[in-house]
């Protein structure tokens, strides 16, 4: 059981607990993602980028819907290859049907654990060619 802080903010949010630890079904994708930015930029800017992948990620499947509504051919490539690129974040939230008593289908959750595994696999790979590459001379 968790207190809630009389004080706080925003209700509901336990005083003294992480983003991870009230979103765990996200901490991979981010832990991936901000290694990646790590690797190649400053801790500030990795920790925005990852921000934005992270806000990004919940909206994916408008930047699908966007890219077939346009009527450039550039952009609608460019907003496709962003909804591929980018982590679908929204497949992990279960909040509201469990709010109403549904629980996701076994087979569901596998597909999503096995799109979890593989696109940190690829991130987590290309944190490694890029951090192998760097000179610290």
């Amino acid at each position: 059981m968790s207190v809630t802080h009389p004080h706080a903010t925003f209700p509901g949010i336990a005083a003294g607990r992480s983003f991870a630890e009230r979103h765990p079904q996200f901490a991979p994708f981010l832990t991936g993602v901000a290694l990646l930015f790590s690797s190649f930029s400053s801790p500030a800017l990795s920790a925005l980028l990852t921000f934005f992948v992270f806000i990004i990620g919940h909206f994916s499947a408008d930047l699908k819907a966007l890219s077939v509504s346009l009527g450039s051919t550039s952009a609608r490539w460019m907003f496709g290859a962003l909804y591929y690129l980018l982590p679908n974040l929204a497949n992990y939230s279960f909040i509201t049907p469990a709010a109403h008593g549904h629980s996701p289908a076994p087979g569901y959750v596998a597909g999503v654990a096995a799109y979890a595994v593989v696109y940190i696999t690829v991130i987590l790979a290309g944190a490694t060619l890029v951090f192998s590459r760097r000179n610290f001379k």
